[in-house]
């Protein structure tokens, strides 16, 4: 495979989806992360990445996908990327978007690992929308100290002091929690939403001064208070028009939409990247890119009630199906059995392809 045509057969997944659309969308949310794949042998730019979170030898690709699932970007890289240097494969991604949709409303939504200044200048004079993680750094919490210790003494006067802090709160927590594990279900549910309810979550937003910034950025720091003290988290943002509180749990949180197609993408699509060229694998993760995109895309055809299934049980449950295969010089007969679970539901999915292709 030309490196042409792999950058060609990189660029499909988004021209399907702009390809489904009769009409330009008024407003488009696009997650960006990028995704380990461990890898087992000797294969091109598999390389070997440590720290606490990774320690193996991998790739490291780059999805994106809409709030809604669809698959926009799946690209294979080299397992000592990081997303900090995602520029190029973004920007790409968004000038294609914005030359055929020039009046949509785009946000673009990232984890702190994307906040690089030069992505962020990108983003802010093609005026699109941004919510990015943002470190809690010593800086951020000295210029809001003061929230922070508001926060601490609000959770106090609420419901006392915290349980948990600390080695000895380690202890004490891993011991309560065993505790709980050993009742009955029903007083295990209720102890838990009785300990879970000892919090409080306060937002605030304001001006702040990043590294390397040329200029002040709005900061949207998250302070969440519990029995296991406190917890900071951060948002780097040029929305307008919006609660802090929106942004963060409406769009910063809502990641878990590319974490969920990642993972389905991952887990339910794989095709096993073993070969000992670079080329051939990122060749065989786009093929998994469109065959992801192929069931996602039957599993829209279902009725509403079964839109949620993932792509395992739509495998398991739907298309594994024993059938009788009759086939006859002008036409292929198939015969399922009438007792079976899925059959009028296959049946009446067939129709809707048949439908959509005529």
């Amino acid at each position: 495979m030309s490196e042409d045509s792999l950058n060609k057969l990189e660029e499909l997944p988004l021209e399907y989806f702009l390809s489904r659309h009769e009409h330009e969308p008024r407003e488009l949310t696009i997650y960006f992360d990028g995704s380990a794949i461990r890898t087992y042998g000797s294969q091109q730019n598999s390389i070997y990445r440590g720290g606490k979170k990774y320690s193996q030898t991998q790739y490291f690709p780059l999805l994106a996908a809409t709030k809604e699932g669809h698959l926009l970007l799946a690209k294979l890289r080299s397992g000592n990327v990081s997303d900090a240097t995602s520029l190029a494969e973004i920007t790409k991604l968004v000038e294609a978007i914005l030359e055929r949709w020039p009046h949509v409303k785009l946000t673009i939504v990232m984890d702190a690992g994307f906040n690089e200044p030069h992505l962020l200048d990108f983003l802010e004079e093609k005026k699109v929308n941004y919510v990015v993680g943002y470190p809690a750094t010593s800086s951020i919490k000295s210029n809001f100290k003061d929230t922070i210790k508001a926060a601490e003494e609000g959770f106090k006067k609420e419901f006392g002091e915290p349980k948990f802090k600390g080695k000895a709160g380690e202890k004490a927590w891993q011991k309560e929690h065993t505790r709980l594990r050993a009742l009955p279900p029903m007083s295990e549910k209720e102890a838990e939403k009785a300990m879970n309810s000892r919090f409080t979550r306060w937002m605030y937003g304001a001006e702040h001064q990043g590294n390397n910034w040329e200029g002040s950025r709005t900061v949207i720091v998250r302070i969440d208070c519990s029995d296991k003290g406190t917890d900071i988290r951060c948002v780097s943002t040029n929305m307008t028009g919006h609660s802090a509180q929106a942004i963060y749990e409406d769009y910063y949180c809502n990641r878990a939409t590319i974490e969920f197609t990642i993972k389905e993408n991952k887990s339910h699509c794989r095709v096993p990247l073993s070969c000992m060229e670079y080329s051939a694998n990122r060749f065989r993760f786009v093929l998994q890119s469109l065959i992801y995109i192929l069931m996602d895309e039957l599993r829209r055809l279902l009725p509403s009630s079964k839109t949620a299934l993932t792509l395992a049980t739509l495998r398991n449950q739907i298309l594994l199906i024993p059938a009788q295969i009759f086939a006859y010089a002008r036409h292929i007969h198939w015969r399922l059995s009438s007792v079976h679970p899925a059959s009028a539901l296959l049946i009446n999915l067939n129709k809707k392809l048949q439908a959509r292709t005529a």
